[in-house]
């Protein structure tokens, strides 16, 4: 049975994100927020939504209001992830509160052909809390804590990882930039194995000025990734079209993902509300994954 524990936590930890090796804890590579994921997660130095602040928690100084994010993701091979984000402040200190849950259903356990002699489920969760402080010059900095924990048929593990991040808004007139490390910190053997966390590193730029064509309003992103112990480096695009302050229309590349590359998504602003919509198509039959959030604006 720990064979054929070993060979799932292997698969899927290939499944979720191709561009970070075989990590454990593989849950934390798939991207948070339909807006973010359709720009390719190209968002490190952008806020695009309450889902933003999981990438660079330092974001936080850019939510100038309460707000709360829930989001679906139907992810490929079954996988689900439901996810709730909300910010606000307490005595003048600006605060986030994320709440992850991710599973995977009904998988079939195997030691011979035929029939499955069962089924089990994998469930991954994190909670997590953060933080931002301005410092100086339209400097800020974010620091965000998140409990881990992994449930794989009868073998369970947890820990803790932090993220830290950085952002300047106009390091150049309109040019934005952002740093985050993120998924630093350690957790239990699972069925006497220990795990490397899926721990990171982003540096992006994003432009604010006035890229317009007729009520169209264009927003570019790019992000460089790298994960910790893995020689790939990641180039991340986006570009986001804002029409008359209501729909946007969104296109996002990934250089280091071998099965999707491109990402696309619509968005629709109604008042205080947010409805986002995120396409990822994979190759190699594996299918497209479908992902919605919405945001709220207290």
């Amino acid at each position: 049975m720990k064979t054929l524990i070993f060979l799932f936590i292997f698969l899927s930890s290939n499944i979720f994100a191709q561009n970070a090796g075989t990590t454990g804890y593989s849950f934390l590579k798939i991207g948070i927020g339909a807006a973010e994921l359709s720009l390719s997660e190209a968002t490190s130095a952008r806020f695009n939504s309450p889902f933003s602040l999981t990438y660079n928690p330092a974001l936080l100084s850019e939510s100038s209001i309460s707000s709360i994010g829930l989001m679906h993701n139907e992810w490929i091979k079954d996988l689900r992830t439901e996810f709730l984000i909300g910010n606000s402040e307490v005595f003048g200190i600006p605060f986030f509160i994320a709440i992850n849950s991710t599973r995977i259903s009904q998988i079939e356990i195997r030691t011979r052909p035929g029939e499955p002699e069962g089924f089990f489920d994998a469930h991954y969760f994190f909670g997590g809390i953060g933080t931002a402080l301005n410092l100086w010059n339209e400097l800020s900095a974010g620091i965000q804590f998140k409990y881990l924990y992994e449930n794989i048929y009868v073998d369970e593990s947890n820990g803790y990882a932090f993220d830290f991040g950085l952002f300047k808004r106009n390091l150049i007139e309109n040019v934005n930039a952002g740093i985050s490390l993120r998924n630093f910190g350690k957790v239990n053997k699972l069925s006497s194995e220990s795990t490397q966390l899926p721990s990171e590193i982003r540096f992006g730029i994003s432009y604010s000025g006035d890229l317009s064509l007729s009520m169209f309003r264009f927003y570019p992103s790019f992000d460089i990734q790298k994960f910790w112990g893995y020689d790939k480096i990641g180039l991340l695009l986006g570009i986001e079209s804002i029409y008359d302050n209501l729909i946007s229309i969104r296109l996002g590349y990934n250089s280091a993902r071998d099965l999707n590359n491109f990402s696309f998504g619509l968005g629709l602003k109604y008042k205080l509300i947010s409805f986002d919509y995120a396409l990822i198509p994979f190759k190699e039959n594996f299918g497209n994954a479908n992902v919605l959030s919405i945001s709220l604006k207290l």
